[in-house]
């Protein structure tokens, strides 16, 4: 079927920018509570660690085979 096709890229390129948000909405947060409390770069660093620790394990899902 041709929509199949067109399905599946948006579905990946949707995941793809899930991936996105979820390796830099904690930074951001982190670098926000930086701000409001005066602790630089505690809960940057922090963000950043849990940022890519989240985004790296959603490749790892998402490049996984998938069973039949």
């Amino acid at each position: 079927m041709p929509g199949d096709d067109y399905n599946r890229t948006v579905s990946r390129l949707m995941a793809y920018s899930a991936i996105g948000t979820e390796m830099t909405l904690p930074i951001a947060v982190g670098l926000g509570l930086d701000v409001w409390l005066g602790i630089l770069p505690g809960c940057t660093v922090i963000g950043v660690a849990l940022g890519l620790t989240a985004g790296i394990l959603h490749l790892i899902r998402l490049n996984k085979p998938r069973q039949p």
